[in-house]
This record gives C-alpha cells, structure tokens and sequence, in this order.
C-alpha cells in the first residue's frame, strides 16, 4: 500500500495543443488547492473543451473508483488531475493504454444522456515515481520512417509539383471526389483511431459514383481479389480490432487481411483510377 503524498509542484509537457473554454455563469463550484494529495503512481491530466464537459465529468465519476483533484500551480493557471484506484503502480500496464480505455468509457456514460458532451483530451501523464521527482509525459508522437524504396515515389513529387492540381480542380466541380479524398485525407492522420473507418468510406464513394463493386470491376479500378481482400480486412474485428466496421462476427476472419499501408493504397489506386477516367459521377 503506498503513502499519501502532498505534490506542491507538478511537472507540465513541453507542448501543450488544448484549450479550454470557459462559460459564464459558471455550471460548477471551482475548488482548487494548490497541492494533490494522492497515493497513486500515475496522474492523468485532462483538458476539457467547456465547463459543461467538466461539469459534467466531474459530476459522473463521483461514486466511481475515478477521482479527480482541481490543482492551482504558483503561477494560478488551474489544472485538472485524474486518478484511477483500479491502475496497477508497478508499470504492468502502460498508463496510456488505460486512460485511452477509460476515458471513452466514461464519456460514453455521459454522452447516451448528454449527446454534447465533447471528450476531454488527456494532456499528460505525470509518473510521480519519476527519477527526478514527478515527471511529465506527453501523448506519444507517432513517426513514420522512410525508407529506401520510398524515396523513388519521393522524388517524383519533388520533381512536379503541378501533379496536385488536376485533383484540386476536380474538387471545385465534383463533390463526389472531393467526399472522397476528405475520407483518403483522413486515413492519413496516424493518430487517428479510426483510420479504417474513413479508408472504407472512401472506398464506398468511389464504388458509389463507378455502379457498385461491379462497376469497381468493369471500369479495372482493381481486382476482384484486391476489393474482396480489402473488404473482408475493414468488416473483421480480429483483422484490424476494435474500429473494424462491424463490432461482432461469426465469420471466419480473411486469411491475409491488409495492412493499413496496403489499404492506403489499394485507395489511393481506386481515386487515381477514377480520376484518370474522367468520369464525374
């Protein structure tokens, strides 16, 4: 069992992208200290969009295991701290992991009787058994790494810039394009969760506007064994977990699903074969 401890000063990450909005009148008594008295290892910091959404996830967590402590630093910027008593303290589980687990859970509570309510962000997790005193860990910043057999399709866009303006004209003209490459664009963010998601619904504006998956195959925007591929990867849980398009399925998962490289561009074939055809709808 560990110590209660009195933190007076809580480390912050280097960036900090979130903002919170504040309404007038308030929709909740503010009660800073200006410590956090906890027995927990791990602290996590929530940035909230609104009052309300704070209000509302302070009012909710009450009579759960999650506690929340309304921190004021020196400099009076307040600061909203969560911790969990079901969080194990000795690194067995990665306290990321848990707060992207715990987090969507609690706001779903909220949300099946508030549909406003807006997720609050996890800023930081503050590890208090760091080395040198409470540390601050930000959101992981995920990379991609080029490597070598990239750098010939590097060079080619260097070389012609003007290639991206065909498909930026077309977007004035055809929304049915533009929807689709919004969807493409989205996929591309490797933070985002639901990058399968917005891949399938490119997928199925681009079947839409070529007659359906035969159209797909009568115009040669792929292969019957590509599309089934694809498909088959997006609709399995056990193939691309939990933001695969269906939550539940008796099916047997496909054998060689994709991944999310091929998906992008078994996509990015589709719309450059749409485009290339000219044809609008």
């Amino acid at each position: 069992m560990r110590q209660l401890n009195n933190y007076v000063t809580i480390a912050e990450p280097v960036s900090d992208f979130f903002v919170s909005y504040e309404v007038s009148p308030p929709v909740r008594d503010s009660r800073p200290l200006n410590y956090v008295k906890t027995d927990k290892r791990y602290l996590f910091e929530l940035r909230f969009r609104s009052d309300f959404d704070l209000a509302l996830f302070d009012k909710v967590i009450q009579d759960s295991p999650v506690r929340m402590v309304e921190y004021q630093a020196a400099n009076r910027k307040v600061r909203y701290f969560m911790t969990d008593s079901r969080m194990p303290d000795d690194g067995s589980v990665d306290p990321w992991t848990w707060v992207n687990d715990e987090l969507p859970r609690i706001g779903a509570a909220i949300g099946l009787h508030f549909l406003h309510f807006t997720l609050p962000a996890c800023r930081c997790v503050i590890d208090l058994d760091g080395k040198t005193g409470p540390e601050a860990s930000p959101p992981d910043f995920k990379m991609k790494v080029l490597g070598q057999t990239n750098m010939p399709d590097f060079n080619r866009v260097m070389k012609d810039s003007s290639a991206f303006s065909p498909y930026a004209t077309r977007c004035e003209s055809d929304n049915n394009f533009k929807e689709a490459l919004l969807y493409f664009g989205l996929s591309l963010d490797i933070d985002r969760e639901n990058r399968w998601a917005s891949l399938y619904r490119a997928y199925e504006v681009v079947a839409d506007c070529a007659g359906g998956n035969d159209g797909l195959l009568r115009l040669g925007y792929c292969s019957n064994s590509e599309l089934n591929r694809f498909r088959r990867t997006c609709n399995h849980q056990e193939a691309v977990g939990a933001f695969s398009r269906h939550a539940r399925l008796r099916t047997e998962p496909p054998p060689d699903p994709m991944d999310i490289e091929e998906a992008l561009q078994f996509i990015a074939g589709l719309i450059g074969k749409w485009h290339e055809s000219g044809n609008p709808v």
